[in-house]
């Protein structure tokens, strides 16, 4: 038995079952290669090989919920680094979480206020350490306050030389 890389994607395959892996299965494939994976009358992948499609290849459906919430977050926090804005706004909308943002009746700008300041609370804080050694969630809201408070207020203040047009 001897093992080979295949040529496209550098996986490690039995030699006898190189060609099987370098048309059915090698997301690098070229694309004479990969046309015989085609059924030729409805140009559609066979249904047996579209189940080998790589998962890195499958695209995630967007949440219009956390689209809407960026937006508000954007707006209301415009110093909120980017990264830190998408991930609030996924977290606060994830599907079936019952998070404040999905199961909220308030305003959305209060629901997008709510979700920054827990975002801020958990990530940028050492209010889980303090909930781990068993302090009440009240105590440790109040310990963790001023902190919150201060990044909240340094995220509302416009970026630098990014006044939009706005008057001061």
């Amino acid at each position: 038995m001897t093992i080979t890389p295949c040529p496209y994607c550098g996986v490690e395959v039995k030699k006898e079952r190189l060609e099987h892996h370098k048309s059915l299965r090698c997301p690098k494939a070229p694309a004479e290669i990969l046309a015989a994976r085609t059924d030729s009358s409805s140009g559609r992948i066979n249904r047996k090989d579209a189940r080998k499609t790589p998962p890195q290849s499958r695209k995630k459906k967007a949440n219009p919920k956390a689209r809407m919430m960026l937006k508000l977050i954007r707006t209301m926090y415009p110093s909120m680094p980017e990264n830190d804005a998408m991930q609030c706004a996924e977290g606060a909308t994830k599907p079936g979480s019952n998070r404040i943002g999905v199961s909220g009746s308030e305003k959305p700008q209060e629901l997008a206020r709510m979700a920054v300041v827990a975002y801020a609370r958990h990530r940028f804080t050492c209010y889980d350490s303090l909930l781990s050694q068993g302090m009440n969630r009240d105590s440790a809201r109040d310990t963790v306050h001023s902190d919150v408070k201060e990044l909240l207020s340094s995220w509302i203040r416009e970026p630098k030389g990014n006044s939009h047009g706005r008057r001061r």
